[in-house]
């Protein structure tokens, strides 16, 4: 199964979203309630199934998020990741940020399972096994004219909800003004110098191949504003493979809606039977003219015979 996890995620959002009403804001919440991988991990656990042919989706397995098994042949391994934007940010006191470390520590923790499986496993690992890390960037923002609390303490008592308090708190402080830099700015540096570039140093059999930071869904809850955003990395062995371009003008495909096929069945029906009927008439009409030219035709003939006769006679 070839794998695009910010494709098969958005295709699940996007099916959320035409059904419910407030889906952008229910997603605020959770996030802002909860860690909102677990919620993204389902989701993107059952367009991956609605994707499969005979291949088996898992989860939780070998503390694995996601895996793609095909006859008991590990092929594909997804973690997804979620953390705070401003918790990139660069910190006098600190030399490697939590994300960072969090980040690193899964990537090189899910690769060394395809590497070097475990002997306890009883499936074996691909070949070209390949690891999709998929980062989940959380932003938020407080509302115009918001008054944010002298401490930490004081904005819980506020928003007794707010599970991740602590980084909820640092990031509305941080930026109660408009930002100086963009997201991908404050993050791909930090990725690219203490993740990415020791593991191919470290590993010379191995490729990443990045994805574009991209908007995953935006939403609100009380005084605060919710955007999350996502970016794949695709890591596995050997050379990176080449993407195979798709002529566009050769290739084409149309979605149509339930009804809209329903309606095209219809007129479809209503035109072969106009066009079946229209042929039917103009054999009749052809049948009656051959007739009536027969009819004529032997009427002349009488006419003449009948002048013979006369003509004899006389």
């Amino acid at each position: 199964m070839k794998l695009n996890v910010t494709d098969l995620l958005k295709k699940r959002l996007n099916k959320l979203d035409k059904n419910f009403k407030h889906f952008g804001d229910d997603l605020a919440y959770l996030t802002l309630t909860s860690r909102n991988d677990g919620t993204l991990k389902d989701l993107l656990g059952i367009q991956l199934l609605r994707n499969s042919d005979s291949e088996t989706v898992a989860r939780e397995i070998a503390r694995l998020d996601l895996a793609i098994l095909d006859n008991n042949e590990l092929s594909n391994i997804i973690k997804l990741k979620s953390v705070y934007v401003q918790d990139f940010e660069q910190n006098p006191t600190v030399e490697e940020s939590n994300a960072v470390k969090s980040i690193k520590r899964d990537i090189e923790d899910n690769l060394n399972k395809i590497v070097n499986p475990p002997k306890s496993w009883t499936y074996t690992v691909s070949e070209d096994a390949k690891l999709h890390f998929a980062a989940i960037y959380v932003d938020v923002q407080a509302k115009k004219k918001f008054e944010l609390p002298e401490t930490k303490t004081e904005f819980l008592k506020l928003y007794p909800e707010l599970k991740e308090g602590d980084l909820v708190y640092k990031s509305i402080f941080r930026h109660r003004e408009a930002r100086d830099y963009s997201i991908e700015e404050i993050i791909e540096p930090r990725l690219q110098s203490a993740v990415f570039n020791p593991i191919l140093d470290n590993n010379s059999d191995i490729y990443i191949k990045k994805g574009d930071i991209e908007e995953l869904y935006k939403g609100k809850y009380k005084d605060f504003k919710v955007q999350v955003y996502l970016q794949t990395y695709e890591v596995g062995q050997g050379p990176e493979p080449e993407d195979v371009e798709i002529d566009e003008a050769v290739i084409e495909t149309v979605d149509f809606e339930p009804n809209e096929v329903e309606a095209t069945i219809e007129v479809d029906e209503i035109v072969k039977e106009a066009r079946k009927t229209k042929e039917n008439k103009s054999s009749s009409d052809t049948l009656n003219d051959n007739k009536s030219k027969d009819k004529d035709s032997k009427k002349d003939t009488k006419k003449k015979d009948k002048k013979k006769k006369n003509k004899k006679k006389k």
